[in-house]
């Protein structure tokens, strides 16, 4: 009968001491699980992207074109009313037969062949003094040249009518071409075209 008293009592002091031993094992867990448990959520890296659009960025970075100097532009603009091209446009306009075409630009193409000299004059006196040693040494060359380049578009197209209204659609586009880019030296030097005048007072031959 005392062996049950006893074993009753010995369970009664495990049962009392059980929780005082179960409450000293979690105070003694590790510190660092209760402080990364009491830790806020970690934040995300911030991804979003820049607030300012790719093509404004782009558009910051890429130079803006370049802009013809204004004298070029006035230049292009006063030329293209030059009066040889004026006379041709209305000669072509109201030619009405293939012997009239070819009349028109012969007659342009003697025009800038007789203009050459004069826009090469002006060309002298408005260029810089550095730039007159080539100017005259590309018109020489020019000049040695000229007659076989003419010669050559003759003898390419000197079948039919047709053929004759290239060579001398050509060879007014030779003139033309010699004569503009003297022009744009005068217009450059003293922004005016050299006149046009004496290369239309009397139709040049030759």
């Amino acid at each position: 009968m005392k062996n049950k008293e006893v074993t009753a009592l010995i369970i009664i002091m495990v049962l009392l001491l059980f929780p005082m031993v179960l409450s000293d094992c979690e105070r003694q867990q590790d510190p660092s699980q209760l402080v990364s448990s009491t830790d806020g959520p970690t934040e995300a890296p911030n991804d979003e992207p820049s607030s300012q659009p790719e093509s404004e960025t782009k558009a910051t970075q890429e130079p803006e074109p370049t802009e013809a100097p204004d004298s070029m532009v006035n230049f292009e603009e006063v030329f293209a009313e030059n009066p040889i091209d004026s006379q041709l446009s209305d000669a072509l306009d109201t030619a009405s037969s293939s012997s009239a075409i070819l009349k028109a630009y012969e007659t342009a193409g003697k025009y800038w062949r007789a203009l050459v000299p004069i826009a090469y004059n002006a060309a002298k006196s408005a260029a810089a003094e550095e730039d007159q040693a080539q100017l005259e040494q590309d018109h020489k060359a020019w000049e040695d040249t000229i007659d076989d380049v003419i010669t050559a578009i003759q003898e390419e197209n000197s079948e039919g009518a047709d053929g004759k209204i290239t060579a001398a659609r050509l060879i007014e586009e030779k003139y033309r071409e010699t004569a503009k880019e003297l022009c744009k030296i005068v217009y450059a030097g003293t922004g005016e075209l050299p006149d046009f005048a004496p290369a239309m007072s009397d139709e040049p031959k030759g």
